[in-house]
């Protein structure tokens, strides 16, 4: 493969930076990231908790009038335009309090729409059908099916050549601030692009152009012995790295 590691120059040309002193808060939660893809099927996820992520990841908080019957949002990730044309669809396996089966976030009121009613094994089976057939994923306490309503970005952006690469990046961005609400919160998360859109769009009766599937994200109780797949990593210090390659 392609060397893991991009110099463009020599390493004795490089202009070396002091180490970074900062801790705590934002810097810890950025290393604890991670992707966790197996959860504990023994425990539910407390509903305050997916109440948290909800609020913090998919919540309104703001807005702001650009013309009548216009108005721009205020969330806690970047979006194109002040857009946010990103929906998430919460399909429930085991949240307490939760009846299992596919619900709807509402930021406009904070709000989950009940859509369809599912047993546990129904949601679970339904995860795995709409992840490609990914059966770690079937563990999940949720799944947070991601789509996008075109229909909105697009009134702004009608025939710009970057739009639909705006709209991958919108969920990017929702994809890592989840991560880091969830690494908070000691919850496992794993992000996945490879979903079946088509079976999603069906399920949710998505017509795919105004409003369509992108991607998912599971969320739930980490399983205590681990998932088998996770990067035990060695630290790296390119601190180090550099001293003894130009020591």
């Amino acid at each position: 493969p392609p060397n893991h590691f991009h110099c463009r120059k020599p390493l004795s040309e490089g202009i070396a930076l002091d180490r970074p002193t900062r801790d705590g808060g934002i810097y810890d939660l950025l290393l604890k990231r991670k992707s966790t893809r197996t959860f504990d099927l023994d425990s539910n996820l407390p509903l305050d908790q997916l109440n948290l992520i909800l609020y913090y990841v998919f919540g309104c908080h703001g807005t702001f009038t650009l013309a009548p019957d216009f108005i721009s949002l205020k969330k806690t990730s970047a979006s194109g335009g002040a857009m946010h044309p990103a929906e998430v669809y919460p399909l429930v396996s085991r949240v307490d309090g939760l009846e299992a089966g596919l619900y709807h976030y509402r930021p406009k009121d904070h709000c989950l729409e009940f859509l369809k009613p599912l047993t546990p094994d129904q949601a679970s089976e339904l995860t795995v059908d709409l992840s490609a057939g990914q059966e770690y994923f079937a563990t999940a306490n949720v799944c947070l099916l991601l789509t996008y309503r075109f229909a909105r970005h697009n009134f702004k952006y009608p025939n710009h050549a970057k739009s639909y690469k705006v709209a991958m990046m919108d969920i990017a961005h929702l994809s890592q601030t989840a991560y880091l609400v969830c690494s908070e919160l000691g919850i496992g998360a794993c992000f996945y692009g490879a979903v079946n859109d088509r079976n999603i769009n069906n399920e949710l009766g998505l017509d795919g152009i105004t409003e369509g599937a992108i991607a998912a994200f599971a969320c739930g109780v980490p399983n205590p012995a681990g998932d088998g797949q996770e990067f035990h990593c060695e630290r790296y210090d390119p601190i180090a790295a550099r001293d003894r390659k130009l020591g």
